[in-house]
């Protein structure tokens, strides 16, 4: 599937949970879209929404529910299209871009712990390649609580 069909997919089931007052769901799927597109809150989508699309024939199969959103596709296109290029167009991800998403995703940290330690990656870019390349959320949670321990070690003495 292209990003694109991806994106409208992404677009289509936001704003379904947002007309569902799914606030958490919405934003989980606003948080898995955003290396696809940008979702804003005010972000409406012309066309039939998801559950319509998906009501037009309740004994449709997963491939014709498909084939019914696919149908939307070409306006969605156009509206995806003439967003302003700050929400479709990005820098290319940097090892520093990926440890900070890494790091904001990172569960066991505050705020202040992240800052710091984003402030610690940006000035030390090898760490920054080294903490975005850990494979596992819980060695990332690891690495973090070890080097917030150092900090803290070394500003108290």
């Amino acid at each position: 599937m292209s990003d694109a069909n991806v994106a409208v997919t992404y677009s289509l089931i936001y704003g379904f949970l947002k007309q569902q007052s799914q606030t958490k769901a919405a934003d989980a799927v606003k948080k898995a879209a955003r290396s696809v597109i940008v979702l804003k809150d005010d972000f409406k989508l012309e066309g039939p929404p998801l559950d319509e699309i998906l009501q037009m024939n309740p004994s449709m199969e997963g491939s014709a529910a498909l084939a019914a959103i696919a149908q939307t596709l070409p306006q969605a296109m156009t509206l995806l299209s003439s967003a302003p290029a700050s929400q479709t167009e990005r820098p290319p991800p940097t090892s520093l871009g990926c440890a900070i998403a890494a790091l904001s995703d990172t569960e066991g940290l505050g705020l202040d712990d992240v800052m710091l330690l984003a402030d610690f990656l940006t000035s030390n870019p090898n760490e920054a390649v080294v903490f975005a390349h850990l494979g596992q959320p819980l060695w990332r949670s690891s690495w973090a609580q070890r080097k917030l321990a150092a900090m803290r070690g070394n500003t108290q003495s």
